[in-house]
């Protein structure tokens, strides 16, 4: 579904000279700060029943993922849209995701993979 899928298609880039934005084909591997998509406090965690914490989306620690695409912010930040896939009770859940330009890392593919 995503192979010829642009997140841009809605965006016209008014400055093509200098570009906001710019697809990464072929997708490079990065590895990805899940903290960093959406930080959760701390003490949240003692304060939820075990079913909860122990069978919910873990948005800690770090994920291989795949670096898909690059927009900029109107403050001049970076974001990186990344295909990634987090913990999940006892599973995962992949997740396509924009996060912040610090909460991506270069890196080679996983072993195994």
């Amino acid at each position: 579904m995503f192979d010829s899928w642009n997140p841009f298609e809605s965006w016209p880039d008014a400055f093509p000279d200098r570009p906001n934005r710019r697809l990464i084909n072929p997708p490079q591997a990065v590895v990805v700060d899940v903290g960093r998509i959406m930080p959760i406090p701390a003490d949240t965690v003692r304060s939820v029943p075990l079913r909860v914490s122990q069978g919910g989306v873990r948005l800690t620690g770090d994920a291989h993922g795949e670096l898909l695409a690059w927009a900029r912010v109107y403050d001049g930040h970076w974001i990186a849209l990344v295909r990634v896939v987090v913990k999940a009770g006892q599973g995962q859940l992949p997740m396509i995701q924009w996060v912040p330009a610090a909460a991506v890392c270069p890196t080679e593919p996983p072993t195994g993979t």
